[in-house]
Order: C-alpha cells, then sequence, then structure tokens
C-alpha cells in the first residue's frame, strides 16, 4: 500500500498540473482547445443571446439626463482709505475676488432649506423641494473665487427654469450670510444638453464577452472534471485497449438551434448517400484488422460489444459485416441482443419473430431456416429472433453452440452483435464462443473507470480482445489525418453524426435501431438455406 502511495505521489510530481497531451497526465491544454473549439458556435451563441438580451435591457431602460451649467463668480466689497493730493483721506468702495474657497461651506449654503424653499417659491412650487435639492450642484473650478453651477434632471425644461430661478435667487441669499459677498454671473446658463450616453452598444458587448466566458467556462471545467473518453489518445493512455479503428460523426445540421436529420434508416457503407467516403474508408480500416487477425491467428468469429447501450455497437457489427462480405467472404451476422434486437431495424428490415436464436432454442425453427440472406448487404443474418429478459439463459444453451459450431464449418467470418457488457451478462456468456472480440467506445459516452473495469471482466473470460472501435469521432471529420498508430483512418473536411436523436445507438434516425420498413429487391437464400431472403 505504501509502494502504491509512493509511486501515485511521484506520478503526479512527475506529470505536474498541466500534461503534454501524450503522457495521459495531469492536464492538457492542447484538449482543452480542442473542446473549445468543438463548442466554439455553443459560445458564440449564447454569447450573442446574451449581447442581444443587454442591448435591449439598456435600450429599455436608457433615460437620458439634462444638465444646464453656467459659470459664477463670488466676489467681496472691501472699503478702503484713499489720501488725495491735499493729503485729505476718504473711505473708497473696491471690489475684489473673494479668496475664501471653502467649497463645502458654499454648497451648504446652496442645499439649505432656506435656499431650496426659496428657490421653489421662484418656481411657483412646480416642483418638489427634495427635487430641488438632488438637482443644484454647485462645484469648483480650479480658480480662486470662481465656481461651476450645474442643474440636472431628466426633463430640460425643469433644468433651464429651475438655473434661471437659482441665478435669481442664490445672489440675495449668499448676502444675507455675509453682506460683503457677491455672486457674479461670467458665462451664461447653457442650453440643456444630454450629459449621459447610451450604452447599449457597449453593455452589449460586455454582456457577449460575459455569456461567451461562461459557457467557456463551463467546457472547460466539464473537459476537466469529466472522466469520460474524449479523443483516441484518451484510448491509448487511459485504458490498456489497442485501437482498431475510428468512425466519423456522421450527420448535418442546419442551424446552431434546430437539427434536422440528414436521412432515415442505418448508417450503412453500401448507402453511399448517407455515410461519406471517411466513413467506408474507416470501416474497411477496421475489416483489414480482423482479417489480419484471421489470417495470423485463424479467427473467423469476432463479437462486437460495448460498456453501455448507445454507443453503436450493432452499426459497426453490421458494417464490419458488409465490408467483409463486400471483399468476397461469406459472412453470417449474428444478432445476439436478445434484450434489445437492433440488426433488422438497422438495416431497414421488418420484424421477424419466426426466425432467429430464440425460434431455434424453442424448437420452432432450425438453423437451416432461420439464416436469411441480405441481397443489398451480400451477407447472411441470424436474427434474434424475439425478445426475451432471460436472455443469459438462452444464450448459455447448447443449441446456441451448435449454431456457432455449425456456422463455423460453412461462413468465412462470424459476427456476432451482442448486448452491452456492462448492463447484463450475456456477452460474457456469448465470448466463450467467440475467438475475438471488439469493443466499441463512443465519445464522451462511458466513465473511464466503467470502460476499465468492463475491459477487466472481458479479459476475466480469457477471450482474446482484438481492439476498440471509437465511434463518434468529430474530429476525423474536420481533416485531420490520424497516423500515430492508431486505426489509420483518415479524417476528411466533412461534418458527420453519430448518436442522440440522429446517429449511433438506438435514436430515430442512423446508427443503431432507428428506422423500419422492408429492404428493396427480391433476396434469396444462399448455401442451400431457407426458402427466401430480405431484399
Amino acid at each position: 500500500m505504501q509502494e502504491d502511495q509512493r509511486n501515485s505521489v511521484n506520478a503526479l510530481l512527475g506529470n505536474g498540473l498541466f500534461g503534454n497531451g501524450g503522457s495521459g497526465g495531469g492536464l492538457d491544454l492542447f484538449k482543452l482547445l480542442r473542446a473549445l473549439l468543438r463548442r466554439a458556435w455553443a459560445i458564440v451563441m449564447v454569447g450573442v443571446v446574451f449581447a442581444a438580451a443587454g442591448y435591449f435591457f439598456a435600450k429599455a431602460s436608457y433615460v437620458p439626463i439634462y444638465t444646464v451649467s453656467a459659470t459664477i463668480e463670488f466676489t467681496s466689497t472691501k472699503y478702503i482709505k484713499v489720501a488725495d493730493a491735499t493729503g485729505k483721506e476718504e473711505l473708497v468702495t473696491v471690489v475684489v475676488p473673494y479668496e475664501n474657497n471653502d467649497i463645502n461651506r458654499y454648497s451648504t449654503l446652496m442645499k439649505s432649506d432656506a435656499m431650496i424653499y426659496a428657490l421653489a417659491d421662484k418656481l411657483n412650487n412646480d416642483y418638489n423641494v427634495v427635487e430641488l435639492r438632488n438637482a443644484v450642484v454647485l462645484g469648483e473650478t480650479g480658480v480662486s473665487g470662481i465656481f461651476s453651477l450645474t442643474v440636472t434632471n431628466i426633463y430640460p425644461e425643469f433644468c433651464s427654469r429651475t438655473m434661471d430661478a437659482v441665478l435669481d435667487v442664490f445672489p440675495d441669499y449668499m448676502r444675507t450670510s455675509a453682506s460683503t459677498i457677491n455672486v457674479r454671473l461670467i458665462n451664461y446658463p447653457s442650453s440643456p444638453a444630454i450629459s449621459n450616453s447610451d450604452n447599449s452598444v457597449k453593455i452589449a458587448f460586455l454582456a457577449f464577452m460575459a455569456g461567451a466566458l461562461l459557457i467557456a467556462l463551463i467546457v472547460v471545467l466539464v473537459e476537466i472534471f469529466s472522466d469520460t473518453i474524449k479523443d483516441i489518445d484518451d484510448i491509448r493512455n487511459k485504458t490498456n485497449v489497442p485501437i482498431i479503428g475510428s468512425i466519423p460523426y456522421v450527420g448535418k445540421s442546419t442551424g446552431l438551434i434546430n437539427k434536422k436529420p440528414l436521412f432515415t434508416g442505418g448508417l450503412l457503407i453500401t448507402d453511399e448517400d448517407k455515410v461519406s467516403f471517411a466513413f467506408i474508408e474507416c470501416v474497411k480500416a477496421i475489416r483489414t484488422k480482423l482479417e489480419n487477425l484471421s489470417a495470423n491467428k485463424g479467427f473467423k468469429t469476432f463479437m462486437v460489444t460495448s460498456t453501455y447501450e448507445n454507443e453503436g455497437k450493432t452499426t459497426v457489427a453490421i458494417n464490419i459485416a458488409t465490408s467483409l462480405a463486400q471483399k468476397g467472404k461469406s459472412v453470417l451476422l449474428i444478432d445476439a441482443d436478445l434484450r434489445k434486437p437492433a440488426v433488422l431495424r438497422t438495416i431497414g428490415v421488418k420484424y421477424d419473430d419466426k426466425s432467429g436464436l430464440i425460434p431455434i432454442i424453442k424448437g420452432e425453427s432450425t438453423y437451416q431456416e432461420s439464416i436469411k440472406y441480405v441481397k443489398s448487404l451480400g451477407l447472411f443474418i441470424l436474427p434474434s429472433g424475439g425478445i426475451t429478459q432471460k436472455s443469459s439463459e438462452v444464450l448459455d444453451a447448447d443449441k446456441v453452440r451448435h449454431v456457432i459450431e455449425q456456422a463455423r464449418k460453412e461462413f468465412d467470418f462470424i459476427i456476432i452483435d451482442t448486448p452491452p457488457s456492462r448492463v447484463v451478462s450475456d456477452s460474457m456468456v456469448m465470448s466463450s464462443l467467440a475467438d475475438s472480440l471488439v469493443f466499441v467506445i463512443r465519445k464522451d459516452h462511458a466513465k473511464i473507470a466503467d470502460i476499465n473495469e468492463t475491459l477487466e471482466e472481458i479479459a476475466g473470460t480469457n477471450i482474446d480482445i482484438a481492439g476498440a472501435v471509437f465511434t463518434m469521432n468529430d474530429e476525423e471529420s474536420r481533416g485531420r489525418i490520424l497516423n500515430k498508430g492508431g486505426s489509420g483512418s483518415r479524417y476528411y473536411k466533412r461534418y458527420y453524426r453519430y448518436g442522440g436523436k440522429y446517429g449511433y445507438g438506438d435514436g430515430k434516425y442512423g446508427y443503431g435501431s432507428g428506422g423500419s420498413g422492408y429492404g428493396s429487391g427480391s433476396g434469396g437464400y444462399g448455401y442451400g438455406y431457407g426458402s427466401g431472403g430480405y431484399g
């Protein structure tokens, strides 16, 4: 235990807070940047919403404030003795600048009750004394004896009338405080002018920045604290499973808010109108890996599973089988997800409960009768033949083992779509019947701890793990080329989508169990099985 603690501390000190993107330790700044770029549309959208809200709020709440200003001078009257030529003295009145600049004293006098009530009387009590007291301000100019006088209010007429009244009342009121003080107007009152600007644009900009930074902060926090697989490097650094492929994110959005389906039905490499060249090439890269395993180790039965549902395992299984069939291989695709069978719906074929694994086990159908040929895909399918909640017991039956053994004799490859390994134990039962396992990992879906625990449970069955297929990889659709030991698949500059309502998993459209309906064309069974087939 102490040794483990020392190793953990050393690892922490060695990696530091910020990782370099390749060691798997610390915080990867490049990943954070990529996460921000991926969510740039959301950051901008929220910023625009905040900006619009701030702009309209500022416009709605803006009230122009008017100001009338004037400049006044305080002077003082002094009496001095002046002698004439005969030496006779007399008193002479002299007006000099008032040298006392005690602005606090003058402001108090300006706002005193006596002054304000006199002002209200002058204005015929059209305005209340509180409004008048708040409107009139006496300020310094920096020049001895000279002061600024301003009247501020939301009504320009109030400002003009009050300024005229102040200039009429204030000089007489000041002389009641000091008889030698005079008030003289230097600059005449200005016309009412708006003193506060409309800051709607500035507020909108600040609101945009606040909204954008808020979403950016949320993205960064989610990226830091969410324990899910974000990219292929996470699979390399945080799991012990090798990577055999990466499938691009397929789909199309007609706007930032409203998402419209690009297509209906499943994503199949046979339909080039729905999938891209990149999608097809990625599947082919996975096929090549499995062909190499078959050639080197003699494997022909591959089961496909994932940690949880909606990770794209059914579409991965179907496309791997189809790609092998396109290569001229005889392929049997088995739908062993007996709780939520999705193969038939994904390829657009009507639900069939008369043929498949469950009818075989019940004795209601035979191996030969249940295997159907799908002409459009060029492969054979053994459907589930129904739904059961006792799937583990059903799959553990000897008849299922006999089905796999018989299929091994007649097909080059057998691809088995099994349930999610973390949800039910069905895949563990099937692991004893398969040669190797393909593990599907959807981006930002299952927690890394759950993925690793699932892989440990799978490893306990002693089945060979071919590797992981990384799905919903939006980086793969942004033009980057992956060359570092992974799937070898290319990234093309198109936008793809899996998951959710459209795409991977059990969504309404795209990967998984979306879509329904019959296939086109007239099918036929191959290898002497049955009397017909799916179109």
